[in-house]
């Protein structure tokens, strides 16, 4: 009787750490997508736009803005959809010929100008068929940006297809928007 007990124990217990051993991974379609896998891509991609701003803040010693070239990090590391929405954005820019284009800011580092650009603290929020939730803290001029991003699984890699900020590191009262969405309501609002 004792073994009996013992051995369903046993069997319950390994069932339990075989079930467990796939929290680390999330299920994506037939394949299993291990959350370090997504962790590295953004770290990688934000190691990236972090090298990609360089050190003089892009301005010389009279304080004059100095053009550097940036790689197109959009076309590197955002989806086909993120992508196309862009190019919607900047033709209606074009098309409107206000002096202010729809993005005053680079939401790559959070503002307009950079310092001391860093980011910590990726982490995976959630894996839903070819979309995962990433959360990161992106600093500049040491404000941290709360970032909250939406990878979609295409071209055999994870892409960005939104970027969430819920301003939390400024003294502002701004409800948290996705940029996705508000490139999707510019583009379809009415002159």
């Amino acid at each position: 009787m004792k073994k009996t007990i013992f051995t369903t124990i046993i069997t319950t217990l390994l069932l339990c750490a075989c079930q467990n051993n796939t929290s680390a991974q999330k299920k994506t379609g037939d394949e299993q997508i291990p959350n370090d896998s997504i962790v590295q891509r953004v770290t990688d991609i934000y190691t990236h736009v972090c090298a990609s701003y360089p050190n003089d803040h892009g301005m010389d010693e009279n304080f004059n803005f100095t053009p550097f070239e940036r790689p197109n990090l959009d076309s590197l590391y955002c989806s086909a959809h993120w992508n196309e929405l862009l190019a919607a954005v900047e033709e209606k820019d074009e098309q409107s010929g206000d002096e202010l284009p729809f993005f005053d800011y680079d939401y790559w580092i959070m503002g307009q100008d950079w310092d001391k650009l860093r980011f910590d603290s990726v982490a995976v929020a959630e894996v839903k068929d070819k979309t995962a939730t990433v959360t990161l803290n992106l600093y500049n001029f040491d404000t941290c940006n709360h970032l909250t991003l939406t990878l979609v699984r295409e071209r055999n890699n994870w892409f960005i297809d939104n970027i969430l900020n819920d301003y939390s590191g400024y003294d502002i009262d701004i409800e948290p928007t996705g940029i996705r969405e508000d490139m999707e309501e510019y583009i379809h609002q009415d002159n």
